[in-house]
């Protein structure tokens, strides 16, 4: 039997509560919780993943209908991101890796995961994705037959709860390369490598031959890249290069550069011979290329990957990774992961203000579209497009980097209808895929413009109401 450590799990509980604060303050129905929390809907099992249904009606005693318990949506992921941490402590410390519990509290602070926890409805199915891949790779049977089937099972399983968290399982590998380098073992680092991608490609094929036919069939973002289409993998690994870069501003890049620079040279110099050295600097390299596969793994061969801050569920692995690259080579510097840390700290906090923010203005912007329309008994179809504008302290926050725009979400096309909906308003268009049709008719009705302003404009022609936020584009 497994003895938790208590002290340990803590630890994790405490430093996840505390990144994931602003978030829980901010309060914020986000994106797709707008349409739960309208609608009822589950509507997981259709892009994939069954168990991300159950998990949600399991935990909500709500078996028919999508039921918001914010803020213990919050706490019941940050439960499972501590079990996360638990399990992969355990594994560092059957591999002789000291201060395992600083080297696996560094999962926590993943900048790109609070857009997974700011899902209320998704954020659980997520966080328990996360924390069975965890487990996938830190499972050790004793017997072959279960050391390598029981890892494929939950695999599986994170791939029918939220796919993209599967995807930390490559990124443990960078890790497990590491480790494996710091006892010269080339040897076992090939065959780890080999045994490590059975598992995987295994578990891949196990879930599209057993989930994907009967859970993904509407999931029309599934299609691949063809064989001829080069350019458009090419240019998936633009995209995703862009966005990761985009976090990286300013002092920002400092605050991980210096950390990298530095863990990696303490690595190097650990080295106790030439042998030793020449194992070290091949397993940097190939660690940093596997880790930077696991971004998002086989989903970047999509033609619409989704290039998204939740999708990088592997990238709070690279903590863990220069955490313990200073930890097993000069552990007296272990003040200096303070740097990403403080980094991923102060953009949580930045990111719950801009959102709250950003929601109270837009709240009061379409306070102003129902005054407008609440009382015409004429229109019979409102719809949204355009794109609300910033309000004027989210902008300072944001001052121009890229990286907040997915995470803010402003309002636009079917979050606008969603969020005017609860205001009262009759006659809202709902659902999904209605932006072209809402910019064709829009076309028709530039000589119908009844009134504008700043935050926008309101356009009638017959019974339909067009709204166009900020300034359309």
């Amino acid at each position: 039997m497994v003895r938790i450590d208590k002290k340990e799990a803590g630890i994790y509980f405490g430093l996840a509560l505390i990144f994931f604060m602003p978030l829980l303050m901010a309060g914020v129905y986000y994106r797709d919780d707008l349409d739960r929390a309208t609608t009822g809907a589950f509507g997981w099992g259709v892009l994939g993943r069954p168990l991300a249904d159950l998990i949600l009606k399991f935990i909500t005693s709500s078996s028919n209908r999508a039921v918001d318990i914010f803020p213990y949506s919050i706490i019941y992921s940050s439960l499972c991101l501590s079990l996360a941490c638990l399990i992969l402590g355990k594994y560092l410390a059957r591999n002789n890796v000291k201060h395992h519990v600083l080297i696996s509290a560094m999962m926590i602070f993943n900048p790109f995961f609070l857009q997974n926890i700011a899902y209320r409805f998704d954020s659980l199915g997520m966080s328990v994705a996360l924390a069975l891949a965890v487990f996938a790779f830190a499972f050790s049977g004793k017997r072959k037959i279960s050391a390598y089937g029981i890892p494929v099972a939950v695999l599986v399983a994170s791939l029918s709860t939220y796919q993209t968290c599967a995807n930390i399982f490559i990124a443990l590998v960078a890790l497990e390369v590491l480790i494996l380098a710091k006892q010269n073992n080339r040897k076992e680092i090939v065959n780890t490598l080999l045994f490590r991608a059975l598992q995987y490609v295994a578990s891949y094929v196990a879930y599209m031959l057993i989930v994907a036919p009967f859970f993904g069939g509407s999931n029309a973002r599934s299609e691949l890249i063809s064989l001829s289409d080069v350019a458009l993998f090419l240019a998936n690994i633009s995209e995703m290069n862009s966005f990761i870069r985009s976090y990286f501003k300013g002092v920002t890049l400092w605050y991980y550069l210096v950390p990298v620079l530095f863990s990696a040279l303490c690595f190097m110099v650990a080295a106790r011979n030439r042998n030793a050295v020449v194992v070290s600097a091949i397993s940097l390299v190939l660690s940093a290329i596997i880790f930077y596969i696991s971004l998002l793994g086989p989903l970047i061969l999509l033609k619409s990957p989704p290039i998204a801050p939740r999708s990088f569920v592997g990238f709070g692995i690279s903590g863990v990774i220069l955490a313990y690259m200073i930890s097993s080579s000069l552990s007296k510097a272990n003040w200096i992961l303070l740097l990403p840390v403080i980094a991923s700290l102060s953009f949580s906090a930045q990111l719950g203000n801009a959102m709250s923010l950003q929601r109270e203005y837009e709240k009061n912007v379409f306070a102003a579209i129902t005054k407008d329309l609440i009382n015409r008994t004429d229109i019979h179809d409102v719809r949204f497009t355009g794109i609300a504008n910033y309000s004027p302290m989210t902008y300072s926050i944001v001052n121009g980097r890229k990286i907040f725009d997915p995470f803010i979400s402003r309002a636009s096309e079917w979050i606008a209808a969603f969020q005017i909906n609860e205001m009262g308003l009759k006659n809202v268009c709902l659902g999904y895929g209605k932006g072209n049709e809402t910019r064709k008719a829009l076309e028709g009705m530039k000589e119908n413009r009844v009134s504008t302003n700043s935050n926008y404009s309101v356009y009638l022609k017959d019974s339909q109401a067009i709204i166009v936020l900020g300034d359309g584009r």
